[in-house]
């Protein structure tokens, strides 16, 4: 698992994102409609903040830019995803 956070944080930081916010182990990326991984939620780790408030922030974070809140999600994140009701969520 190591090594695919290392290539996620290659990749992020080979084409950084003009706006960028920490949030508890995710990046919040923003850049102007370039493409969907530059603005999108980089869900590095699981963090220590309830999930549900860091959808929340995220989602704001989005709101304020005109965008919509995507996740780019990878096999060390998506277990901290595990309680979040899928029926809602559109996977692209």
């Amino acid at each position: 698992m190591q090594d695919i956070l290392c290539i996620e944080e290659l990749a992020a930081n080979a084409v950084p994102a003009a706006v960028l916010q920490e949030l508890d182990g995710w990046r919040l990326r923003f850049n102007w409609g370039v493409t969907r991984r530059a603005n999108s939620v980089l869900a590095m780790r699981a963090g220590w903040l309830p999930l549900a408030e860091k959808i929340a922030v995220a989602e704001d974070f989005y709101w304020r830019r005109d965008i919509p809140c995507r996740f780019q999600l990878n096999p060390t994140s998506a277990r901290s995803f595990s309680t979040v009701p899928w029926q809602h969520v559109v996977i692209r």
